[in-house]
C-alpha cells in the first residue's frame, strides 16, 4: 500500500511539472483568449483551429518579433477559395473573414497580402479576433509544417 501511494504521488508530481510547459501565453489582443494550453505534433488542421507556429514581423510593427511564437485561429485551409475584394475585404469561400488595415496599431503603413483563388497545398490562411491582428492579411499563407502545436483557449 505504502509503495502504490508512493509511485500514485510521483507520478502525479511528473504530470505535474509537464503541464507548464504546454502552456502559451499571448500578450497579443489579437485573440479573445490570452491563455492556451497546447499539444505538440503533427495536429490535423481544421478551420477554426488555434495553431502555434513561429512569426516573423517587422520590428516596427511587432517589437522582439524575429521570430516570435504565436497562435492564431486557422481560418482558410488549402483548397478553400480565398478572395480579397477591393484589396482589404477577406473571404473564404465566401464567409467574411476580415479586414485588412492601412495602418498598424502604431500608425505604421502596412502592406496587405492580396490573393484572389485556391489556397495552395500545405497552406492555410490564419487570422485573429480583433481588427488589429497581424495574421496572413498582412503575412500571407502559413505553410502546415510549421506549425509548431495545436492550441486550446483556457481563457
Amino acid at each position: 500500500m505504502k509503495v502504490s501511494r508512493i509511485v500514485f504521488f510521483i507520478l502525479c508530481f511528473i504530470i505535474a511539472m509537464q503541464i507548464p510547459s504546454h502552456i502559451l501565453y499571448s500578450h497579443s489582443d489579437s485573440l479573445n483568449y490570452n491563455l492556451f494550453i497546447y499539444f505538440k505534433g503533427n495536429p490535423e488542421i481544421t478551420k477554426n483551429k488555434y495553431v502555434v507556429f513561429d512569426m516573423f514581423a517587422d520590428p516596427e510593427i511587432i517589437e522582439n518579433c524575429s521570430p516570435c511564437r504565436v497562435v492564431k485561429k486557422s481560418v482558410c485551409l488549402e483548397g478553400d477559395l480565398l478572395e480579397v475584394k477591393k484589396g482589404k475585404t477577406y473571404y473564404c469561400n465566401g464567409s467574411y473573414i476580415g479586414r485588412a488595415k492601412n495602418k498598424s496599431s502604431k500608425g505604421i503603413d502596412v502592406k496587405n497580402f492580396v490573393y484572389n483563388g485556391k489556397i495552395p497545398k500545405n497552406n492555410i490562411f490564419v487570422s485573429g479576433d480583433s481588427n488589429d491582428s497581424y495574421d496572413s492579411k498582412y503575412n500571407g499563407f502559413i505553410k502546415k509544417s510549421s506549425i509548431y502545436a495545436t492550441a486550446y483557449p483556457l481563457f
